[in-house]
């Protein structure tokens, strides 16, 4: 447990430095563009290429490729792996690059399924940064490869840091556009190029780890996949490719909802990329940390290694999901506020921006802890029971989209995101239990209720707190709105721990710990 927080103490703080940079990049986002025409073009045409991301970057191609490749790495050594990953560039270069090559030319159809209700002039509009940013696929696929053979060999600081480069160039750019004036459509186009620039040094800070390890890029093709670890990759990612089209089909159906409301798209991103701080800082991080040793615990035969591992990793999210969910929807009002409200972002978006957020948060213990249980399934060579749990979540989310919008509007959305991501993790929990024995007797279910009960106290006092002073300071100035979100954060978080000692959780031994060890690093800095 100490060695899976400590290593996901690592990516956490390099996640976080990431989530935070990309929340200045939306701020700039949305003060330049808002939640306009322009705002909602550009949100959409982003999402495009994002949607195809999941396929072959960071979701499916990762999902198959960092078990096979950390397997070849553990029993057959570098120089085989290596060859895998050479003949898995040259495949992706080719398959993707006729994917980019379809979304240049049928973008106009794909911008009519994610926003029919969009007018003629923003899908037009759409269709152009669409264009712009297609490349982008391309770019992050190979980033993605990159990222995943440098987990699986453990070397876990330049793969977390390659997001920050992506927003620290995209900020840059996008500074550059407001302190010029650019506005509207010059604007989003800047930003469009922004994206391409960003992507190429997300690969670029890899490169030099890459090459210490001996690797060097060779472009091998092998579409027949006649090499037995290409074949099982292939084979690995149908499932996934599945799995991964079914949440894709979640956010085609919620942006499609969203499109016949100017600025629902822009309040909807803008709620989900504040929850991807948590996310990402805890999710993404105790997940990759577990991916990596989970595939080798199934290498080893090591099953009830396997089980121990997952439970470290579910009761960890626990503990500190839980209590963000809370905190989230107890200041949801002022962090947007606080972050947004800038330029053409106003303050009826703010209040519209921050419903999402809550809704949004009910779903963050399950969204994290997908990215936990998914990859033991990979691991196992069970690829089709996170494709199942995925298309379970398809229809949970769609039949939640029909039955709540029309009553919740862009609040319902973002309320059946969070149902398909608790059906989702209810599905790969039960079918492990069924299958491998579950995590009975590792503490999870002990930890989670008491983790809860901790949450729920804490994000009572945060929401008092942040009221008294909104109402006691006003939200004029700057300093006004930072205090009721930086005071209640403080005392909740102090609040928390407390209570988790009291309540004699394990993992606030961790946490503490984490907590001392960052500190001492600031000092010294």
């Amino acid at each position: 447990m100490s060695k899976l927080a400590r290593s996901a103490g690592l990516i956490g703080a390099l996640t976080m430095i990431s989530r935070i940079s990309g929340l200045v990049r939306e701020q700039l986002v949305t003060a330049l563009l808002g939640a306009t025409f322009w705002g909602d073009a550009y949100q959409v045409a982003y999402r495009i290429p994002n949607l195809l991301r999941d396929l072959f970057g960071e979701g499916a191609l990762s999902s198959a490729f960092v078990p096979v490749f950390a397997r070849a790495l553990t029993q057959e050594g570098r120089a085989r792996a290596h060859e895998v990953a050479h003949r898995t560039l040259g495949n992706l270069l080719v398959i993707v690059g006729v994917v980019v090559g379809l979304g240049l030319v049928f973008a106009p159809e794909v911008v009519g399924i994610l926003g029919p209700g969009f007018t003629p002039d923003k899908a037009v509009a759409t269709t152009g940064l669409t264009r712009v940013m297609m490349p982008f696929l391309l770019v992050v696929s190979v980033g993605a490869l990159a990222m995943g053979m440098l987990n699986a060999e453990a070397l876990y600081r330049a793969p977390a840091s390659a997001s920050t480069i992506f927003n620290v160039i995209a900020i840059a750019i996008g500074a550059g556009l407001y302190l010029l004036h650019v506005e509207n459509g010059p604007a989003a186009t800047g930003w469009a190029i922004g994206v391409l620039l960003g992507g190429l040094g997300g690969i670029a800070i890899q490169l030099p780890p890459l090459w210490r390890t001996g690797f060097r890029p060779r472009v091998r093709l092998d579409l027949g996949l006649h090499d037995p670890h290409v074949r099982q990759i292939a084979l690995l990612m149908v499932p996934a490719v599945l799995g991964v089209a079914a949440t894709n089909v979640n956010i085609a159906v919620s942006s499609s909802f969203a499109s016949h409301v100017e600025g629902a798209q822009v309040w909807l991103n803008s709620a989900f990329r504040l929850l991807h701080l948590p996310i990402g800082v805890f999710g993404v991080a105790i997940g990759t940390i577990s991916a990596t040793n989970l595939a080798r615990r199934v290498a080893e035969g090591d099953h009830e290694g396997l089980r121990r591992e997952l439970a470290d990793g579910v009761r960890l999210l626990s503990v500190f999901t839980l209590p963000a969910t809370a905190g989230l929807v107890a200041i949801a009002e002022p962090t947007i506020r606080l972050i947004y409200e800038h330029g053409k972002f106003t303050a009826p978006s703010t209040l519209a921006t921050a419903d999402a957020l809550s809704c949004y948060a009910v779903g963050l213990w399950a969204y994290s802890t997908i990215k936990v249980f998914a990859p033991a399934f990979y691991a196992l060579g069970e690829t089709r029971v996170p494709m199942l749990a995925s298309l379970g979540s398809m229809a949970a989310n769609v039949t939640a989209c029909v039955l709540f919008y029309p009553h919740l509007g862009h609040r319902g959305l973002a309320l059946a995101a969070s149902l398909a991501a608790i059906t989702n993790v209810a599905v790969l929990a039960l079918v492990f239990r069924r299958r491998h024995g579950g995590l009975a007797g590792h503490g999870v279910g002990s930890t989670f209720v008491r983790a809860a009960l901790a949450a729920t106290v804490m994000g009572g006092a945060v929401w008092f707190l942040q009221d008294l002073l909104v109402r006691a300071l006003g939200t004029a100035h700057t300093w006004q709105r930072l205090v009721p979100v930086v005071l209640p954060v403080a005392v909740g978080g102090a609040l928390y721990v407390a209570l988790l000692r009291l309540l004699r959780v394990e993992e606030a031994t961790a946490v503490l710990g984490l907590m001392k060890r960052v500190a001492r690093k600031i000092r010294r800095k």
